[in-house]
């Protein structure tokens, strides 16, 4: 769980570096996104305790999936 966690945030930081390269149109979008699952996987960390491992394993996917989206987004010509 830990590793899928600091695999989302290492997409997520990435992901930020290249907002200022987006036009102004597809810079907030983006950057809310970003600020937005940042707080999910806040959240996903803070319940790892609360729920099953499983089921939080697969939240911790899916958002590093995500980041890795914005990634690529975030550096697209």
């Amino acid at each position: 769980m830990k590793k899928q966690i600091q695999r989302a945030r290492k997409f997520f930081d990435e992901a930020e570096k290249g907002v200022t390269e987006l036009s102004s149109a597809s810079r907030w979008p983006v950057l809310a996104s970003l600020l937005l699952y940042r707080k999910i996987l806040d959240e996903i960390r803070q319940a790892t305790t609360a729920t099953s491992q499983e089921g939080l394993c697969e939240q911790a996917k899916e958002a590093s999936h995500v980041a890795h989206c914005l990634c690529k987004i975030s550096y697209a010509p």
